[in-house]
């Protein structure tokens, strides 16, 4: 009997779920965040949104915010509100990072 390894055959399809309303999305999956790197424009808020299997946070390094242990399917809502760019990553899966670019 030859066996075929889908993963992630039982998690939710995140097709339908995609838009967050008034956000840009960031998502977690297979342990990377996409985009990697989003334009927003200052006063814009994104939503981190996790569908691996396992938990991941946000925080940039120097520790202005943290979105806690995010869950399968668990979000997270920040607003910038000036111009610049912001780095973050997972403190739990370092190879995990991302950044934001704040425009005016």
């Amino acid at each position: 009997m030859d066996l075929v390894f889908t993963p992630f055959l039982n998690r939710p399809d995140p097709l339908p779920a995609r838009q967050v309303a008034g956000a840009d999305r960031i998502e977690t999956l297979n342990y990377r965040f996409a985009p990697q790197v989003l334009r927003v424009k200052a006063g814009a808020t994104a939503a981190f949104v996790s569908y691996d299997a396992v938990p991941h946070d946000i925080k940039p390094p120097d520790g202005s915010f943290e979105s806690g242990n995010l869950p399968t399917l668990g979000r997270y809502f920040l607003t910038f509100d000036r111009p610049g760019e912001v780095e973050y990553f997972c403190a739990i899966h370092l190879g995990m990072r991302g950044r934001i670019i704040v425009e005016r």
